[in-house]
């Protein structure tokens, strides 16, 4: 004898159902609340037809669900999830993610071995010395660490630093030419926009790491002097 269909629903739920099919889950507590709205014969359809739709979602769900914990056991012997993403999928019911990965994940760890991401890590350090960028402590620790995905993780982190950096650069070169560019045909000793020029220019040559954190404060002072202004203060009326 089966057990109730609240019962099952709960047991479905707490496998994950809600992840792993939200759109048949719902079909099911619709049909079940509407259902419960009737009576007689159309009452008695929708709830052969809603038990039947939950046993077909159980059906599918326990069995990737036993499929996908194999594949999980499988990766973590390999030491192919580091960083527990697949781990997580199978804890929420995400079965079908590790369906689709696991086989390519497990073949990726395998061939590459970790070094690839040590080989990034290490590149990437090269270019942010050759840039003048202070390395993050966890960047540092990461050169030296053994934990799974430590490299992946700090590599991610010191691309996105130098990714910025190459931006504010950009930005500080882009404000450079058009202060030249604005520049009048015939100016005199003390126009402004020729003393701006040449005071970035020297900026530029004494430091070009101050001059480009100035232009982005100031660009980003800009962005705030185009803001719309507060409206006044309403007055209360007595």
């Amino acid at each position: 004898m089966k057990p109730p269909v609240a019962d099952r629903l709960a047991a479905l739920r707490a496998a994950g159902a809600a992840v792993y099919d939200a759109a048949g889950l719902r079909f099911v507590e619709a049909l079940l609340e509407r259902a419960a709205a009737l009576d007689g014969e159309a009452s008695t359809r929708l709830h052969a037809r809603a038990e039947a739709r939950l046993d077909a979602l159980a059906e599918r769900l326990y069995a990737d669900r036993s499929v996908a914990r194999a594949l999980l056991a499988t990766l973590q012997a390999a030491d192919a999830d580091p960083d527990g993403e697949y781990a997580t999928a199978c804890a929420t019911g995400d079965y079908r993610r590790l369906l689709r990965e696991a086989e390519l994940a497990l073949q990726r760890a395998r061939s590459e071995g970790g070094r690839p991401d040590r080989e990034r890590l290490m590149r990437l350090c090269g270019q942010a010395r050759h840039q003048g960028l202070r390395l993050p402590a966890e960047v540092e620790a990461a050169l030296t660490a053994e934990a799974p995905g430590a490299a992946r993780r700090a590599a991610d982190q010191l691309a996105q630093a130098l990714f910025r950096h190459v931006i504010t650069d950009a930005r500080g070169t882009v404000s450079l030419a058009r202060a030249a560019d604005r520049l009048p045909a015939a100016i005199g000793p003390y126009n402004a926009a020729a003393l701006a020029g040449q005071v970035l220019a020297a900026a530029e040559a004494l430091s070009p790491a101050w001059l480009r954190t100035l232009l982005t404060s100031m660009e980003d002072l800009g962005a705030l002097h185009v803001l719309p202004a507060p409206p006044p203060p309403r007055r209360r009326r007595r």
